[in-house]
């Protein structure tokens, strides 16, 4: 993980910044239960994965696979893939 921050104005929020060998990522969640994925290739700046979820809570199956999906998409090396999805 490269980095988490916050950010209470407004709508209070946590950002969690991630390295992959040739990508970063972010998972962004609202205290309202929203969370966005999103990985760019550090090569281009490229975006190559989207994910919005709306949770109301952290088991959520929606979630979870978001996060199983972010995972495997950060680890990815060279290979768009089918991962830009909303």
């Amino acid at each position: 993980m490269a980095g988490i921050q916050q950010r209470p104005e407004y709508l209070p929020a946590a950002f969690a910044d991630y390295d992959g060998p040739e990508r970063v990522g972010r998972i962004g969640g609202w205290v309202n239960g929203l969370f966005d994925f999103e990985i760019i290739r550090c090569d281009d700046g490229e975006l190559v994965f989207f994910r919005h979820v709306e949770a109301e809570q952290l088991i959520d199956p929606e979630l979870q696979e978001a996060v199983a999906a972010f995972a495997t998409a950060l680890a990815e090396t060279n290979a768009t893939g089918p991962w830009l999805a909303v």
